[in-house]
C-alpha cells in the first residue's frame, strides 16, 4: 500500500496535476510550538536542550511574520510520533527561560475574491 501511494503522488508531481493528499498514518509527525523564547535564541542550543530529554527532533526553526518578515519567538519543532515524543509537553524549562509547549494550530488564510 505505501509504495502505490508513493507512485500516485510522482506521477501527481510529474504531470503537475491538482491534487490533495494526506501524510500516511506511519509517516505523520509530530508538530509543536515552543513559546518563551526569546526570538534570536540559538536554535543548535534548542536542539541539545531538547535532545537532553531524550526527544530526537527532526527539525526545529523558528517562526517568521508573514507580513514584515520578521522572526517572531515562536519555535517549531517537528518529532516523528511515538509514545516518548508526547514527553515534550511536559518541559517546562528551556536554559533560563521559562517555556510552553503547545501543538501547532493550522493557519487558514482567507483567499481573495
Amino acid at each position: 500500500m505505501p509504495n502505490e501511494h508513493r507512485i500516485i503522488q510522482n506521477f501527481i508531481s510529474v504531470k503537475n496535476l491538482k491534487s490533495h493528499t494526506f501524510e500516511m498514518q506511519n509517516e505523520k509527525m509530530l508538530k509543536v510550538v515552543i513559546r518563551g523564547l526569546p526570538a534570536d535564541y540559538d536554535i543548535k542550543k534548542l536542539i541539545s536542550e531538547i535532545q537532553l530529554q531524550r526527544l530526537n527532533p527532526d527539525h526545529v526553526s523558528v517562526l517568521c511574520n508573514r507580513r514584515n518578515n520578521t522572526n517572531m519567538p515562536l519555535f517549531l519543532v517537528v518529532l516523528k510520533i511515538i509514545t516518548e515524543t508526547q514527553d515534550i509537553y511536559n518541559i517546562c524549562n528551556i536554559g533560563y527561560f521559562r517555556v510552553k509547549i503547545e501543538a501547532l494550530r493550522k493557519f487558514y488564510a482567507c483567499s481573495m475574491l
